[in-house]
């Protein structure tokens, strides 16, 4: 998803992170395969759950690494996610980058078959983001 949301409070003296708060839409994803993303929207019913939220309040940052304790809402449900990620500090601006898995029957997804094989229960995240001070 190339499309995403976000804010977050950060403290760049101290580089600490604060609070961030993430927003993507479940129709902006894309996993460069229209059919399965079509099927995927279905699955996920992006039309009663067309948002994905991340917050997080507890945030610890250890020299290049960040550690995100929060909370994802997604398929109407709300989970505790924890995200260990890296962490790049710029003049204005912090780069953030690390990956994730999720178990989608814990948010009461139905998992779709492949010819009568359920697939896996899980779905794996990359990011790699820029957070840019909007002060002006």
């Amino acid at each position: 998803n190339k499309k995403i949301l976000g804010i977050a409070v950060v403290d760049s003296m101290n580089k600490t992170i604060n609070k961030m708060a993430i927003l993507v839409y479940v129709k902006d994803f894309d996993s460069n395969n229209s059919s399965r993303d079509a099927h995927a929207l279905e699955v996920l019913e992006a039309l009663q759950f067309p948002q994905v939220k991340f917050f997080s309040e507890k945030i610890s940052v250890n020299d290049q690494q960040v550690n995100f304790e929060g909370t994802l809402d997604f398929h109407g449900e709300k989970r505790p996610l924890e995200i260990v990620g890296d962490i790049k500090w710029f003049d204005k601006k912090l780069k953030l980058s690390g990956s994730f898995i999720i178990q989608p029957t814990k948010f009461k997804v139905e998992l779709p078959t492949f010819m009568m094989i359920p697939i896996d229960d899980k779905l794996e995240f990359d990011f790699d983001l820029t957070l840019e001070d909007q002060k002006k």
